[in-house]
């Protein structure tokens, strides 16, 4: 089922930089790193942790929040 994002992670690489750079721009920002389990995760045990990063900043015209 990921295989689409992930297929689709290069063309979207220019729409993720200007995202981040939006976020950079503001001097107030927020992250938050969560664990969670990922079955299937090549050359990896079921049982190992992952982290999802959740960026929260930019200006309050433009907010963005970005899913890492």
């Amino acid at each position: 089922m990921a295989n689409w994002m992930i297929q689709l992670a290069k063309p979207l690489m220019p729409l993720y930089n200007l995202l981040l750079d939006q976020l950079n721009e503001y001097n107030i920002a927020s992250l938050d790193a969560t664990w969670l389990q990922v079955l299937k995760e090549n050359g990896r045990k079921p049982q190992t942790k992952s982290k999802v990063w959740c960026f929260n900043g930019g200006s309050p015209e433009t907010p963005v929040v970005i899913f890492e």
